[in-house]
């Protein structure tokens, strides 16, 4: 009545399980290259102060805490 040919089994292995792993896979391979790019993104490091004073000077700059930033900003003036 059916289908008998479906579904196929080669060596053990049925197509629709074959296709599930692959997918599987292809999922799994992408999760870990995204886990991998954000943490390499969010983990910046520093760059060598002798080699690029400058590189390094622009690098404190950026990571400065927020205090510092507001303290600079701020028309603070002392008696």
């Amino acid at each position: 009545m059916g289908n008998e040919a479906w579904p196929v089994e080669i060596a053990g292995v049925t197509a629709g399980g074959y296709l599930r792993s692959m997918k599987l896979t292809r999922t799994n391979l992408w999760v870990a290259a995204a886990t991998a790019l954000c943490l390499t993104a969010a983990c910046s490091q520093a760059p060598d102060a002798e080699k690029d004073p400058a590189a390094d000077a622009a690098y404190k700059r950026e990571h400065r805490a927020e205090g510092y930033r507001e303290a600079q900003r701020s028309n603070v003036t002392r008696n």
